[in-house]
């Protein structure tokens, strides 16, 4: 994993969890693919791409 592709995923997972607290709601593994799952099927184009990869990282690295 390259450093803009770093950036992305911290962007992103940071988002997600900033999000989550602000709704008062727990900050889980499963809380933020759920979180960005939505926001992937929202997007298009290089956004979509960039939210699919943070989630196979995701994915690989935690176990649901």
């Amino acid at each position: 994993m390259n450093t803009a592709q770093k950036e992305i995923l911290v962007t992103e997972t940071g988002e997600a969890v900033i999000q989550l607290l602000q709704n008062t709601r727990r900050v889980t593994i499963g809380n933020i693919v759920d979180l960005l799952e939505g926001k992937r099927h929202a997007a298009s184009g290089e956004r979509a791409e960039h939210l699919r990869a943070v989630l196979v990282f995701i994915r690989k690295k935690a176990v649901l």
